[in-house]
């Protein structure tokens, strides 16, 4: 939980200016690039108040209530699905869709005012709070997939990684081992979640955003699939120092509590 919070709260600018690209794609011209589309928000608007400030402590308290839920979960849910007692990649995957679709069921109302308050920065149509207890699981199945998708990639590419680097003596299990896993993480996590993003951000940035099949046909007509992927570099660049980070601080921390890394 505490990596969950140090995480966004260095890296919420980058996690804001995902979501700006995506909400804004659909309304930018195509020569627009993603360069041009972030100096020209850091120009005119300066990296505080145009990205680093917006949904700050909504995403420190989502992150650091998902990942504690999520991460804490995964060892005992892998170790459950280790036939034979060998742990395989299907499990890790397995372990993985089950925690994240948990973390991200029980914390869908605080990633939902996220995303509107940073949605805001750039449409500028106000920061609209949802009008019953129901409307804070608006576009939750899209949070909860993506959340499922993002933390099978994560932990599998994390969990795949250090075991070959351990069984190869590549590295031995410690902080380097530990970055060095939590890149495979990243590119693993951002590829896996990247469609479920885009619909997320973009069915929960506006209380008429429409719906999930009218956003989906929307993205194929107008960007075709690789609008499915736009946010995907930012979001790679946000995951690696974060993962690596959150990682380091997960794997000390067991092994002072007496647990031992993760293996």
């Amino acid at each position: 939980g505490l990596a969950g919070a140090l995480q966004p709260a260095m890296f919420n600018a980058l996690d804001c200016l995902r979501v700006r690209w995506q909400v804004a794609r659909p309304l930018t011209l195509p020569s627009l690039s993603f360069s041009t589309f972030t100096l020209r928000i850091l120009r005119l608007e300066g990296i505080w108040h145009g990205l680093w400030r917006h949904g700050l402590h909504l995403n420190m308290m989502a992150v650091a209530a998902s990942q504690g839920v999520r991460v804490g979960l995964y060892p005992s849910v892998r170790d459950v699905f280790a036939f034979g007692g060998e742990v395989q990649p299907a499990s890790m995957a397995a372990a993985g869709m089950i925690s994240g679709s948990l973390a991200y069921a029980l914390t869908a109302p605080l990633f939902l005012i996220k995303v509107r308050a940073q949605a805001h920065a750039q449409h500028r149509l106000g920061c609209s709070w949802p009008s019953s207890a129901a409307a804070y699981w608006l576009g939750s199945s899209a949070l909860i997939i993506r959340g499922a998708l993002l933390t099978s990639g994560q932990m599998t590419g994390y969990d795949i990684t250090k075991r070959a680097c351990k069984r190869h003596g590549w590295l031995e299990d410690g902080p380097r081992l530990h970055i060095f896993a939590a890149l495979a993480a990243a590119l693993a996590a951002a590829t896996f979640s990247a469609p479920a993003d885009v619909v997320q951000t973009r069915l929960q940035s506006g209380p008429h955003a429409g719906s999930m099949a009218n956003i989906l046909t929307a993205i194929v007509r107008s960007e075709g699939l690789k609008g499915f992927y736009s946010g995907w570099t930012v979001n790679v660049l946000r995951l690696v120092p974060t993962f690596a980070l959150g990682s380091t601080i997960y794997e000390q921390a067991r092994n002072v509590l007496g647990l031992g890394y993760l293996c």
